[in-house]
């Protein structure tokens, strides 16, 4: 019959069946309103987790250049600047001058301050904007100096003032040819103008950038022809500024001295691998919500069959059953999505920090964005996934005759055979009640196996990182504790005494020590030749994949000669090359100065074209060698930035001993310490002791470097482990809500299993079956099918995201998980059970 032909709507009274349905199905509601706020909750923080990330990657980018500018010419000339400054497509146009470098020789953590000197524009406009908090004012005397809140922390100031003195020794230049030192070493007195604070990256390299007055500036030795230029360009957007990169490119000529560097990163591309594994994510959620919802609905709707059968029988049409069905889930939502909204508002406060920080290596400037829309979206998502896992349920109750529904029955056995087999085992039962229901069982074992799916492989990759191999990173091997000279100080006079070389060995716990020195001070200039042409192919390769070098292509070419640095390394070091490259070597050779080791700087070695015969001269003197090239940052030695090229040519590692022989001088600058299981700590503390006084050397302890990457990882841990338990809970709220209901829809048949002899402890026996059946499926298909999507989900992170992984299943967290599954499926029947036969069997039936 239609409804609408004939008038038959009863309005008031289909929503006074509605209300009546859903204030008796309290059970059912407060399991679906559970399941709408964990699902809208659950949106809303990782709807927050993104458009935060997607703010705090802007923001990272933006402090890990130290500008907002999105492009920089370096070393422009005036008819540059001008017409950069008339450009349309630029919003603005600043100006720096790298000054000169500073040194604390008290402090042996900080490894080099940076001094520069900006206009007001580019100061305003793109570099005060890339600090996250900021104190005082930009320097106007020629004395004052503004520098990062770190810095002060490691000189012992932690309640700065402004006009306070720091003593600084400074000069102005730099190290590096295009932009060499202009003066000697000299000490002065800086007055304190300001501070900002600085991000983890800058503190991680022990770098400070620092910035001074005009005034500092004019009365110097550098000026506008002897010092390195950056003329910052501001664009309204990042996609404005790529565009007009390619035009800059063919106005401005590029020169050995000059050119055009887009600062904008790949960040972007980093981003969106993270929306869409946030997408995978939510997905996910919306399908165990959906699962949770469709299933609670659909036992209710078939419990209720009859009663829907009844309503038929009196004319209700299939519409107005599915308004009576609707309103009910209408009301659910109006319940469930602002109580969702909210606690996802409050937890987001607490998640969202602590979840951008664990993804980006727990950075402290995390940039929280709560957007409108975020809400807007996770409220419709949570009710279109209400309203669909409530269709297919108010279509079957729709549809049922009135003769079909006096005929229901819930038992609907597997077949014949199963019917025929005349047996009264509990097992055999058991068995057959959990697939009574074919698709409710299929349901509730798709929730339990996502739930617990999720749990797996969140817990497997969080597991399978290995904090060891990203400390590696920054040790060579058997480095427990590195000691190095900073750059500025090496070749200025300064080196590590060889009497703490031999306090270091007194020390209790240590086992070997290594020392490296530099050869490459005044008296011994080294360079490469490149007299035959021997190195071109090598070099075009190195100007074209490191534009920056293309500085240096003109300024070290003196002759066919480049300049380049000599590392002096002993035996050890050579055993652990030669173990590392597989290949046989003659270390006799190699101690006479026969064999030479190169570090290059590009990594990919079967792509450069290297000359099999090395020529440098040492202090004017010529010398051959046959050589093997070793790329910068391999293990075993891993070379700092000290003791990697700082040219286009590699350096040269040549034999400690040999270098002894020949009478060359040379700086102690990287000491190697191997220490035993258990004694890190101690070492590294004495190590400190001996060098608390010593100018710009810096102690690393590999033991220290691996705790903080663990400290790090236990809020991504923690992050991720409490995400798979929620969806676990949602798989497990499903079971709990099957069972819970289909005991009680079973409530008369139980009655009449005990009335024809069963016992109640036979019953109970059964019941207990159905939930160990319920896990040992679930683990079943978890333990295949689950692994599988373990180890592709492992390749795929590993490959694309963290490569710092190394296989571990998670067996400790799967036993637990397993364990509280299996005493939710043994307890919960039974605790329903004992709820239900608080009667006596007559009542019951």
């Amino acid at each position: 019959m239609n409804d609408l032909l004939f008038g038959n709507t009863n309005e008031k009274t289909v929503k006074r069946i509605a209300n009546r349905l859903f204030l008796k199905e309290q059970k059912r509601n407060r399991i679906i309103i559970s399941s709408i706020i964990l699902t809208t909750l659950l949106i809303v923080s990782l709807f927050g987790i993104g458009s935060s990330i997607e703010k705090t990657i802007q923001q990272q980018e933006i402090r890990m250049r130290g500008t907002k500018a999105q492009t920089v010419v370096v070393n422009p000339t005036n008819e540059d600047v001008t017409l950069l400054r008339s450009d349309e497509n630029i919003k603005a146009s600043g100006t720096t001058y790298e000054m000169g470098n500073a040194y604390i020789k008290e402090n042996a953590d900080i490894n080099m301050i940076f001094l520069y000197w900006a206009d007001d524009l580019a100061w305003k406009e793109m570099i005060s904007p890339a600090f996250s908090e900021m104190y005082g004012s930009y320097p106007m005397n020629d004395n004052e100096i503004f520098v990062p809140d770190w810095l002060l922390s490691k000189l012992g100031i932690e309640n700065p003032k402004i006009g306070m003195d720091i003593e600084l020794d400074y000069r102005y230049g730099s190290d590096t040819v295009a932009n060499p030192a202009l003066s000697e070493l000299e000490t002065k007195v800086f007055c304190l103008s300001g501070w900002y604070h600085s991000d983890q990256y800058d503190r991680a390299l022990s770098n400070a950038t620092c910035y001074i007055s005009k005034a500092f500036w004019e009365h110097s030795v550098a000026n506008e022809s002897n010092t390195r230029r950056v003329e910052m360009l501001l664009y309204e957007s990042d996609e404005d500024a790529i565009t007009d990169y390619s035009n800059l490119l063919t106005v401005i000529k590029e020169g050995s001295d000059h050119h055009v560097n887009l600062m904008i990163t790949d960040g972007a591309i980093g981003a969106g691998s993270t929306y869409a594994a946030l997408f995978g994510i939510i997905m996910l959620i919306l399908l165990c919500g959906y699962l949770l919802i469709y299933n609670v609905f659909y036992i209710s709707i078939r419990k209720d069959i009859r009663f829907f059968g009844q309503l038929k029988t009196l004319g209700t049409t299939k519409r107005q059953i599915r308004s009576i069905i609707f309103r009910q889930l209408r009301r659910l939502c109006g319940i469930g999505i602002p109580i969702g909204l909210f606690l996802g508002a409050i937890i987001s406060l607490w998640i969202v920090p602590v979840g951008v920080k664990a993804l980006y290596n727990g950075t402290e400037t995390v940039s929280v964005s709560f957007r409108p829309i975020v809400f807007v979206a996770a409220a419709i998502l949570a009710f279109v996934t209400t309203l669909i896992g409530g269709l297919r349920p108010a279509k079957i109750a729709g549809r049922v005759t009135p003769v079909e529904a006096l005929r229901f029955l819930e038992v609907s056995y597997i077949g014949k055979k199963t019917i025929a087999k005349k047996t009264f085992s509990v097992f055999h039962i058991a068995w057959r009640n959990i697939f009574r229901n074919r698709k409710g069982a299929f349901l509730t074992f798709l929730s339990l196996f996502l739930g617990v799916t999720v749990y797996l492989v969140v817990s497997g990759i969080l597991s399978s990182i290995d904090v060891s191999y990203m400390t590696a990173e920054h040790f060579g091997s058997g480095e427990d504790i590195s000691i190095q000279l900073v750059g500025g100080y090496a070749g200025e006079g300064y080196s590590i005494q060889d009497d703490k070389v031999e306090a270091i060995h007194d020390i209790p716990g240590v086992e070997q020590v290594i020392t490296y020195h530099l050869f490459n001070d005044d008296n011994n200039d080294v360079y490469i030749s490149n007299e035959n042409g021997e190195w071109s192919a090598y070099l075009q390769k190195i100007y074209k994949s490191n534009p920056q070098f293309r500085d240096y292509e003109d300024s070290y070419r003196e002759g066919n000669l480049y300049s380049s640095d000599i590392i002096g390394i002993e035996k050890t070091d050579f055993l652990l090359l030669e173990k590392s490259m597989k290949i046989n070597l003659d270390y006799d050779a190699f101690s006479k100065g026969k064999l030479v080791f190169l570090n290059v700087i590009d990594n990919e070695l079967e792509n450069l074209e290297l000359p099999d015969k090395l020529k440098y001269t040492i202090g004017g003197e010529l010398f051959s060698t046959d050589t093997i090239p070793v790329p910068i940052g391999s293990q075993p030695l891993h070379f700092t930035d000290l003791l990697s090229p700082g040219t286009p040519v590699p350096s040269i590692i040549l034999s400690q001993e040999y270098l002894e022989q020949c009478g060359f001088s040379n700086d102690l600058v990287k000491i190697k310490v191997t220490v035993k299981k258990g004694a890190e700590m101690s070492v590294s503390s004495n190590i400190k002791q001996i060098f608390s006084n010593n100018a710009g050397v810096i102690v690393r302890s590999r033991y220290e470097v691996n705790q903080e990457f663990k400290r790090t990882l236990s809020n991504l841990y923690m992050l991720g482990i409490s995400l798979a338990v929620l969806l676990l809970f949602i798989g497990v709220m499903n079971f709990i809500n099957t069972v819970s209901v289909s005991v009680t829809v079973r409530k008369k048949e139980l009655a009449m299993l005990e009335s024809i002899g069963m016992t109640r402890r036979q019953i109970k026996n059964m019941l207990l079956m159905e939930g160990v059946y319920y896990w040992m499926i679930t683990l079943l298909l978890v333990a295949t099918l689950g692994s599988i999507l373990l180890v592709i989900v492992y390749k795929v992170v590993k490959s694309q995201v963290i490569p710092y992984l190394s296989f571990s299943y998670p067996i400790f967290p799967m036993i637990a998980a397993g364990t509280c599954i299996l005493l939710v499926c043994i307890i919960v029947p039974l605790c329903v059970y004992y709820m239900e036969i608080t009667d006596s069997v007559v009542d019951r039936l």
